[in-house]
């Protein structure tokens, strides 16, 4: 299954490759706003190559995200030959993984608020595969809708989402007095100290940091949830 979404998000890098074009001829015409649009592309990319099997795409990516002015025009160039040179990389055999019974348990779904629908199929998958029922939504608002209408055993919240952010839902899940004993995993690039504190400040429980391997989330959520 990892394989198959590696193939898919290597193939997935042809549109990222576009829309760079794009944003950089919308540069050299001084619109607003395109070198902030991508730096936010350059922040998803950190976060899920390396998640994904590419970890040049993170590291490249990384480099433009925190680029200065002057320099980042530069890493832009850097990062779109290494988008070019995984895109264009024949897809790798791979021999089939044999699929396992899954023992589903009796806990109510955990709740994945991401917008990258890859890493969605990601996690889903992997908390699939050892029982876990997995429910998304793609954005922070949806999250806490869904929050307040069902049962979750645990929320896993991506920081950077459209409409409302990661930190918003947060504070909006720990204003329910009801429902404090919720476990919340908050996923994000961001690992400076002041997001890492500001999100147990808000009352998350664990947090990680992108690029992750689904073991270590996996890892985090069994924590959380108290199984063995």
């Amino acid at each position: 299954m990892f394989e198959e979404l590696k193939e898919q998000y290597r193939l997935s890098l042809a549109e990222k490759i576009s829309t760079i074009k794009v944003l950089l001829q919308d540069i050299r015409a001084d619109k607003p706003d395109a070198e902030a649009q991508l730096r936010q592309l350059a922040h998803t990319l950190h976060g899920s190559g390396s998640t994904f099997g590419f970890p040049e795409i993170s590291i490249a990516a990384k480099e433009v995200e925190h680029a200065t002015a002057r320099d980042f025009l530069k890493q832009l160039a850097n990062l779109t030959r290494v988008l070019v040179s995984v895109e264009s990389r024949e897809p790798g055999a791979s021999a089939k993984t044999p699929v396992m019974p899954v023992i589903k348990t009796n806990l109510p779904p955990i709740l994945v608020a991401e917008d990258d629908d890859l890493m969605v199929s990601l996690i889903r998958q992997h908390l699939h595969n050892d029982g876990l029922q997995v429910e998304y939504v793609n954005n922070g608002a949806a999250a806490v809708a869904a929050f307040q209408k069902h049962k979750f055993s645990l929320i896993i919240l991506d920081v950077q989402m459209p409409i409302m952010d990661g930190f918003e839902a947060l504070a909006r899940i720990r204003a329910n007095k009801d429902k404090t004993q919720l476990p919340v995993i908050m996923l994000t690039v961001l690992s400076g100290e002041k997001d890492v504190a500001r999100g147990y400040d808000l009352g998350a429980n664990d947090y990680i940091t992108k690029p992750f391997h689904p073991d270590e989330l996996l890892a985090k959520v069994k924590i959380q949830l108290k199984l063995g």
